[in-house]
């Protein structure tokens, strides 16, 4: 194994080279290629999604954290459903459900349920915002979540 300095020279070095770039592009020979020179015409080994979506999950909870006075006094569901919708939509568009996010504070989940549902993202995603719905307006986890053998 290599020592960490070598490490870190070596990953500097790649993205020094390969710059990055936080949406998908073509490059100079026309494959999709996104990040840090992530070929997307090549099979992504699976590993590489889940550590990315575990990243971005992270900084879905600090967006979450900054701008939901209340987040972190909900129950785990209920902020997993949050976790969810911002990272389908983006902070940006979650932070426009005005009506949702003021009945949660107020704990009127049953409510607040309903008022997700009167969305685009809702409308766009039935079945994964029927889930949240449930979810928001019971505060259970629900019998139907997608499995993922890798997912530990």
């Amino acid at each position: 194994m290599l020592d960490r300095a070598i490490e870190n020279f070596g990953r500097r070095l790649v993205r020094g080279d390969e710059g990055f770039v936080p949406k998908a592009y073509k490059d100079t020979k026309g494959n999709w290629t996104a990040l840090v020179g992530l070929n997307l015409n090549q099979n992504v080994p699976e590993r590489v999604g889940i550590a990315a979506m575990d990243e971005y999950i992270k900084i879905t909870k600090e967006e979450l954290h900054d701008n939901l006075p209340f987040f972190d006094s909900l129950d785990p569901v209920r902020q997993w459903v949050f976790i969810d919708m911002v990272y389908n939509m983006g902070i940006g568009k979650f932070m426009g459900f005005h009506k949702m996010i003021h009945l949660a504070a107020g704990g009127a989940w049953q409510r607040a349920s309903e008022e997700l549902m009167n969305s685009q993202a809702a409308r766009d995603l039935p079945v994964r915002y029927k889930r949240l719905k449930m979810m928001l307006a019971t505060g259970q986890w629900p019998d139907n979540l997608p499995s993922f053998a890798s997912i530990t």
